[in-house]
């Protein structure tokens, strides 16, 4: 009477009578599928499937009749209750690290130069500075300039692929 082997990646009928100790070769080890590399993690791993098929297995042993126990499966986890949309909200209460006190009270200190604040309110325009507006090249010599033609893209610049151009303008480079 032939019987069924249970060991990994076997599946073949067998004779008890027959079954001997280099009856069954196989790997003991599980399969690897690692970016490129397939294999068995008690061999070698290549990178060609056909070479991985070709893999001779390493151990020999006897064939097993006896079918392994079944893998204890976790339980389901059960999800939380969400409360009804029409339940009271709370406030969370706040909690601030002492750490974090002491980093908001440096940056306090840094950014409290009024100096600083006071270049930020004022209008003026410091000569050397150079235009704003997307693609225009132009930088400020005094109350002259104002009176040319600022040419500027409205758009904002598109680099896709190799592509290069304003989202503007029809001209694509590439």
């Amino acid at each position: 009477m032939a019987l069924l082997c249970y060991n990994q990646a076997c599946g073949q009928c067998f004779d008890p009578e027959t079954n001997s100790n280099d009856a069954y070769t196989c790997h003991p080890g599980v399969l690897v599928f690692h970016h490129a590399l397939k294999g068995w993690s008690c061999c070698k791993r290549t990178t060609d499937f056909s070479d991985f098929l070709s893999i001779v297995a390493c151990q020999k042993g006897r064939h097993n009749s006896e079918k392994p126990p079944e893998p204890v499966k976790p339980k389901p986890v059960e999800a939380m209750k969400r409360p009804s949309p029409d339940e009271a909200m709370t406030n969370l209460e706040l909690k601030i690290s002492a750490s974090l006190k002491q980093a908001l009270d440096k940056l306090k200190l840094s950014s409290g130069n009024e100096e600083d604040k006071k270049e930020e309110d004022n209008d003026e325009i410091k000569i050397g500075t150079s235009c704003k507006n997307g693609g225009c090249s132009k930088t400020y010599q005094g109350l002259e300039i104002l009176e040319e033609v600022c040419v500027y893209h409205s758009g904002v610049p598109i680099f896709h692929g190799r592509m290069k151009y304003w989202s503007c303008c029809r001209k694509k480079n590439f």
